[in-house]
């Protein structure tokens, strides 16, 4: 999954992959990790870009890169998943960076 992080992955293809039935996929894969397949892709992804986003990677390339519909799906999934938007996070940093020097 986390070669594939641009595209979305169809569950039908990863039970394929795996040799196992949906169900079983699903089931097992949430009793191990504690989120769905999907859950889990989408949170790396979102970690992907909340680094990317730091080291100065635009958010709407990176919402390209990372398989979002568009910059505001990005935005809206980011927020859900840490609670605050790509702009606050960079603004935060900015403002302990700014202190750390002072």
């Amino acid at each position: 999954m986390e070669e594939n992080l641009g595209r979305t992955i169809a569950l039908d293809e990863l039970s394929r992959v795996c040799d196992l039935s949906k169900f079983h996929l699903c089931r097992t894969f949430h009793q191990t990790v504690g989120v769905t397949p999907r859950g889990y892709h989408r949170h790396v992804r979102l970690e992907r870009g909340r680094r990317e986003l730091l080291s100065g990677r635009p958010a709407a390339r990176l919402a390209q890169d990372l398989g979002f519909s568009d910059q505001s799906h990005f935005i809206r999934c980011f927020r859900r998943q840490f609670g605050f938007t790509p702009g606050e996070l960079l603004q935060a940093r900015a403002s302990s960076t700014a202190r750390a020097c002072a």
